[in-house]
Protein backbone atom coordinates (compact mmCIF):
# COMPACT_ATOMS: atom_id res chain seq x y z
CA UNK A 1 0.00 0.00 0.00
CA UNK A 2 1.36 3.29 -1.05
CA UNK A 3 1.78 5.55 2.29
CA UNK A 4 -0.69 8.29 1.91
CA UNK A 5 -3.34 6.17 0.80
CA UNK A 6 -6.70 4.17 2.43
CA UNK A 7 -7.56 0.86 1.81
CA UNK A 8 -10.87 -0.29 2.20
CA UNK A 9 -12.45 -3.38 3.97
CA UNK A 10 -11.88 -5.26 0.67
CA UNK A 11 -8.87 -3.82 -0.39
CA UNK A 12 -9.80 -1.27 -3.02
CA UNK A 13 -7.62 1.99 -2.53
CA UNK A 14 -9.69 4.70 -2.39
CA UNK A 15 -9.82 9.01 -1.66
CA UNK A 16 -7.00 11.00 -2.73
CA UNK A 17 -3.51 12.08 -1.43
CA UNK A 18 -3.05 14.59 0.77
CA UNK A 19 -0.36 16.04 2.15
CA UNK A 20 -1.56 14.97 5.89
CA UNK A 21 -1.15 11.55 3.92
CA UNK A 22 -5.06 10.53 5.32
CA UNK A 23 -7.39 10.53 2.82
CA UNK A 24 -10.93 12.10 2.77
CA UNK A 25 -13.97 9.34 2.45
CA UNK A 26 -17.15 9.37 1.28
CA UNK A 27 -20.13 8.01 3.52
CA UNK A 28 -20.09 4.91 1.94
CA UNK A 29 -16.64 4.55 2.76
CA UNK A 30 -16.73 5.36 6.48
CA UNK A 31 -19.67 3.41 6.60
CA UNK A 32 -17.38 0.40 5.73
CA UNK A 33 -14.98 1.00 7.83
CA UNK A 34 -17.04 1.64 10.49
CA UNK A 35 -18.91 -1.52 10.12
CA UNK A 36 -22.02 0.03 10.34
CA UNK A 37 -24.59 1.57 7.85
CA UNK A 38 -24.83 4.57 5.31
CA UNK A 39 -28.31 5.96 7.25
CA UNK A 40 -25.69 5.40 10.27
CA UNK A 41 -23.50 7.59 8.59
CA UNK A 42 -25.91 10.09 7.54
CA UNK A 43 -27.52 10.11 11.17
CA UNK A 44 -23.71 10.86 12.97
CA UNK A 45 -23.37 13.59 10.61
CA UNK A 46 -26.70 15.26 11.53
CA UNK A 47 -25.71 14.68 15.27
CA UNK A 48 -22.27 16.60 14.55
CA UNK A 49 -19.74 14.30 13.12
CA UNK A 50 -17.08 16.63 11.42
CA UNK A 51 -17.05 16.54 7.42
CA UNK A 52 -16.11 18.56 4.87
CA UNK A 53 -18.23 19.64 1.75
CA UNK A 54 -17.22 20.18 -1.45
CA UNK A 55 -18.90 21.97 -3.79
CA UNK A 56 -22.51 21.92 -3.21
CA UNK A 57 -23.35 18.26 -2.36
CA UNK A 58 -19.80 16.10 -1.92
CA UNK A 59 -19.89 15.56 1.39
CA UNK A 60 -16.59 13.78 2.50
CA UNK A 61 -15.10 12.71 5.74
CA UNK A 62 -11.62 12.40 7.36
CA UNK A 63 -11.65 8.52 8.97
CA UNK A 64 -9.34 8.91 11.71
CA UNK A 65 -11.53 12.55 13.37
CA UNK A 66 -14.99 10.48 12.08
CA UNK A 67 -13.91 7.33 14.21
CA UNK A 68 -12.29 9.83 17.40
CA UNK A 69 -15.43 11.63 17.41
CA UNK A 70 -17.69 8.56 17.37
CA UNK A 71 -15.68 6.75 20.29
CA UNK A 72 -16.25 10.41 22.28
CA UNK A 73 -20.04 10.76 21.77
CA UNK A 74 -20.74 7.18 21.58
CA UNK A 75 -24.12 6.78 23.30
CA UNK A 76 -24.62 10.26 23.18
CA UNK A 77 -26.64 10.27 20.08
CA UNK A 78 -28.87 7.19 20.31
Amino acid sequence: MMPGRLRSVDGEVVGARLPEGEAYVGRRELARLMGVSVDTVDRLRRDGMPSVTWGRRMVRFKPSVALQWAREHRGEAA
